[in-house]
């Protein structure tokens, strides 16, 4: 290799550092690792609206894009999030059905990219909602 090769390499390689240390900075006023927005609460769960749904339909109607489907930079993720129940390696969407909604402490969501680095091949590059179930 050149180089003119190794330069223009490396020259690539930095500008998609930025590109992607720039994509996924928290938002202003957030503290960092925390973005607004990606994290439901108890509090927000034991609203009395969210009274008799499943932990789906309240993640439908609390964060709707937690589950739509969207384009990123790199591929679509056509086949929707992960779910990710206590740090257990992600699972269906359908394994919320199996958890009651007051037994939920929180539900932050994970990008595609950040569940990739947590979770590996396991994320299968597709976004995973961490749930975390509240002690007894």
């Amino acid at each position: 290799m050149t180089f003119s090769t190794r330069r223009s390499v490396l020259t690539q390689s930095v500008g998609w550092l930025f590109v992607v240390a720039c994509a996924s900075a928290p938002a202003a006023g957030t503290p960092a690792g925390k973005t607004a927005g990606d994290v439901i609460t108890r509090a927000e769960l034991a609203d009395p609206s969210l009274s008799g749904t499943t932990v789906a339909d309240a993640v439908r109607r609390l964060r709707p894009r937690f589950l739509n489907q969207r384009q990123t930079g790199l591929r679509a993720e056509s086949e929707g999030a992960l779910v990710s129940i206590n740090g257990s390696q992600p699972g269906s969407l359908s394994d919320l059905a199996r958890i009651e909604i007051g037994d939920v402490e929180e539900i932050r969501y994970l990008n595609a990219a950040d569940a990739n680095l947590r979770f590996g091949l396991a994320s299968a590059m597709r976004p995973v909602l961490l749930v975390t179930l509240r002690t007894r």
